[in-house]
């Protein structure tokens, strides 16, 4: 399948579910929960946290490229 084709694909499939939401009655606490397609919005935004996120976090955590390759304190001292 092409990207274009898997693009519309997907588009057509949030296109539905965004339309069969006014179908079924969700029992929103808050006010801002009755916004038609509010919960694919929370998704989407989610999905976006945690991607920066994520980027911010493999700053902490990233080695350098020879990092398995260094030799040890030991191995350099033979």
């Amino acid at each position: 399948m092409t990207m274009k084709k898997t693009f519309y694909l997907l588009l057509i499939a949030a296109i539905l579910l965004v339309a069969t939401e006014s179908l079924v009655h969700m029992h929103p606490y808050f006010e801002f929960e009755k916004v038609t397609g509010f919960y694919g919005l929370m998704a989407f935004g989610s999905y976006i946290f945690g991607v920066i996120t994520m980027k911010f976090w493999r700053l902490l955590v990233k080695r350098p490229a020879d990092y398995y390759d260094a030799p040890t304190q030991q191995e350099a001292s033979e």
